[in-house]
Order: structure tokens, then C-alpha cells, then sequence
């Protein structure tokens, strides 16, 4: 049977980090409900088994071995290669639906009047503004390309997909609402589950004696605020010393030695442990050990993944009072700081000194995840917004 769907993801899939979870799950909703699909990739990451689901990779550079999340240079010479091999694959495939993720959408559409498809823009973040945001030579003055390149593609699409409220905002700007579905991410399963031996001897190795455990899980990039957090536990320690900080998650070499040398500068060597990345099981043992999970963003407008899977823990979640957090968590599910070293030390020491307002807090935010950000509603709302494109093995609607 042809592949009724092509999705044009330029990432490394799969790997375990954002964009490529969601579209896994994509991948596997589609799949359950009887649709075929094609999925374009970068020629890294695994290749999974997925029914009605065939994985093409576009063409390899000889110097690059990995894709850093971000913009860099590395991703602007395989995006090129990836762009000419999804041309390719629509003049010669019939796909019914073109469903491009992220920068694939700037050139997804242009077959569209010959091909008689339905154009899909998936937007998980807005690319001008991180390019804005990025210190990259050059990035700044993409940004604004990037600005055109947005506008052209929601104006030639269809339907356009986004993760968050501050997205469709920004996208109801240049299509109408009803062209709009608001997707949030999902976790990994709809249940909460860890190891409990596991956890438990997290706590005895990291956290005996009564100390308060504090886990944060994700890249390690400037974005993430991890600066942020240690000059604010530097605060903290002052304070109390029988905190201790966890960091899971993997970062360029030198982004990773930046850190480790900022942790030493500031001497928390003896409270601040950076454990590298984490299987999704080890990771869960990890936040069942938690007093508290963080995420101390310091900018960007999406709100992250690891967000939905805090709320799922029922720990109290410490976090940065920016949109990236507000448009899911408030003061009565989080606790919420200013993205200064002082405020966000007050946080934390929040956190420990009233534990128990905390866990009410956390509570709240597992009750609002089970009402609006499970697995299931994300499978509910985007094979909803599929039919309103086409059957499987039937004509399109509209």
C-alpha cells in the first residue's frame, strides 16, 4: 500500500529529546487509527519499528557524527541536503497529506499547486525567535529570513499544529483560529511508573539523613537556566546545607566542562552532581526519588516536555515565572519565581521550608494534567484533526 502521509521531520530520530518524541507519538497514533505513513529523517538516530511506518533518512556529511539541538551551521548544511530529498520524494511519491515539522514546512508547500496535497505546518517552536535568541554568528540576521519564511509557509498551509497558547497566538496572527489545532506534548505513558528499589537507593546515595533532593531532567543548553540554578543554590547552601541538586541530561562537551567548571568555582561540588543522560525507566526511578523537580528556563516562549511529566510526578515543581511555564503552570500548581539568582533561591528554599504547601501545589498540577495533557487527549485531538483532512482510503473532505 502507498504511504498516504509523508512527515518531514529534520531531526536525528529517534532520540530521546523533544520534537522527536512528539513526533513518535504522532508516528504511532496515526499508526493505531490505520494510516501510512513515510517519515523523512536525518541519517542519525534509531530506526523504529512502527506499523505502516517506513523511516527514509536523507543524505549524510562526512563531518558531522551528531546534530546539537539549536541552531548551528552543522544543522543549516543537512537541512540543504534534507530539503532535496523531500522535493524529491513528493514529485515522485502521491502523498495525500505533507506534514513538515519545524524549518521542512519553509519548503514543504512549494509542490503543493502541481501535487494537489494538504499542507501541514507542525510548528514546536517559533524558528525566528530562537534564532533571535541564539549567540550564533549570524543567527540574528536569519531570524529575520526566518520571519518571511514563517509568514510563507502558514499563508500555503492547510492546517497548522502548535504545542502551546503562546504559538497559536502568535500563529492566529496570519491564519484563522479554525485552521489551528493546539497540541500540547505528552509524556511517555499516561501512568507514573518507577522502580522503587531504584529510587530508594537514589535517596540513600544522594540524599541520607534527612536531606531535601532536587532533580532537574533535560538538555544542558543556555536556554535551560542552569546557570541560573547554581548561582542560585550557591544562595541556598548559604542557608541550608543538607540540599542536594541533580542534574540528568546530556550537553555539548564544552558546554558540559562550562558547568562543571562553574560548579567548582562556586564549590558545590559537595551538593551539585551532574549525572549525564538517563534511560526514560532510570530517569523515572530518579523523579520518584525527588523532593522537587526544576526547570529554571531562562527564555523561549514553548513550553517545555518535561513540564507535562513533572505534573504527572505529583512532586512539587520549582520553575521560572515566564510564559514558557505560565501558559500551563500558575501559583496554585508550581512554585514560581522571577529568573533572578535571589528570587529563584526563595523558590527553592520555599520548597523545603513549606513542603507540605508545596505538595498541595503539586497535586493540583497532576489534576489538571489528567485533565487536559494525557496521552490519550493528544491522540483524541490530532486523529480529530486528521479526519477534518481525509479518510484513510477515501477521498479528502475539504
Amino acid at each position: 500500500m502507498d504511504s498516504q502521509i509523508l512527515i518531514l521531520a529534520p531531526q536525528p530520530f529517534f532520540e530521546l529529546r523533544g520534537t522527536p518524541l512528539n513526533v513518535r507519538l504522532i508516528l504511532e497514533t496515526l499508526s493505531e487509527a490505520g494510516y501510512s505513513c513515510d517519515i523523512l529523517a536525518y541519517p542519525y538516530g534509531e530506526t523504529l519499528n512502527i506499523k505502516n511506518i517506513k523511516t527514509i533518512r536523507s543524505s549524510r556529511l562526512p563531518f558531522v557524527k551528531e546534530v546539537p539541538i539549536g541552531f548551528s551551521y552543522r544543522k543549516f548544511a543537512l537541512d540543504f541536503l534534507f530539503m532535496l530529498k523531500a522535493l524529491w520524494l513528493i514529485i515522485k511519491g502521491r502523498y495525500r497529506v505533507i506534514h513538515a515539522v519545524e524549518e521542512s514546512a519553509f519548503f514543504g508547500w512549494i509542490l503543493k499547486p502541481v501535487k494537489k496535497y494538504k499542507f501541514i505546518y507542525d510548528l514546536d517552536s517559533s524558528i525566528s525567535e530562537s534564532l533571535a535568541e541564539s549567540k550564533t554568528f549570524g543567527a540574528k540576521f536569519l531570524s529575520k529570513i526566518a520571519v518571511f519564511l514563517e509568514k510563507l509557509a502558514l499563508k500555503n498551509s492547510d492546517r497548522a499544529i502548535t504545542v502551546c497558547q503562546s504559538l497559536s497566538d502568535n500563529v492566529a496572527r496570519i491564519i484563522p483560529t479554525s485552521r489551528i489545532l493546539q497540541l500540547e506534548d505528552a509524556p511517555l505513558s499516561d501512568n507514573f511508573e518507577f522502580d522503587a528499589r531504584q529510587a530508594d537507593q537514589i535517596r540513600k546515595g544522594f540524599a541520607a539523613n534527612g536531606k531535601f533532593l532536587f532533580v532537574y531532567a533535560g538538555n544542558l543548553e543556555p536556554i535551560q537556566g542552569l546557570e541560573l540554578l547554581m548561582r542560585a543554590a550557591n544562595i541556598v547552601i548559604a542557608k541550608n546545607n543538607k540540599v542536594r541538586f541533580l542534574i540528568i541530561g546530556s550537553g555539548s562537551k564544552k558546554r558540559t566542562n562550562y558547568l562543571l567548571s562553574l560548579a567548582k568555582e562556586l564549590k558545590l561540588d559537595k551538593h551539585f552532581f551532574f549525572l549525564g543522560p538517563k534511560p526514560p525507566l532510570e530517569t523515572a526511578a530518579y523523579y520518584g526519588a525527588a523532593d522537587a523537580l526544576l526547570s529554571p528556563r531562562i527564555f523561549g516562549k514553548n513550553t517545555p516536555l518535561k513540564i507535562y511529566t513533572y505534573m504527572q510526578t505529583g512532586k512539587p515543581i520549582v520553575a521560572t515565572n515566564l510564559v514558557t511555564h505560565t501558559q500551563v503552570l500558575d501559583d496554585k500548581s508550581a512554585i514560581l519565581a522571577e529568573a533572578t539568582e535571589e528570587k529563584f533561591a526563595e523558590a527553592l528554599l520555599f520548597a523545603v521550608n513549606h513542603y507540605e504547601t508545596a505538595l498541595a501545589r503539586a497535586a493540583l498540577a497532576l489534576e489538571k494534567f489528567q485533565a487536559k495533557y494525557t496521552r490519550e487527549e493528544f491522540k483524541r485531538k490530532l486523529l480529530s484533526f486528521y479526519q477534518t483532512l481525509y479518510q484513510p482510503d477515501s477521498h479528502f473532505n475539504g
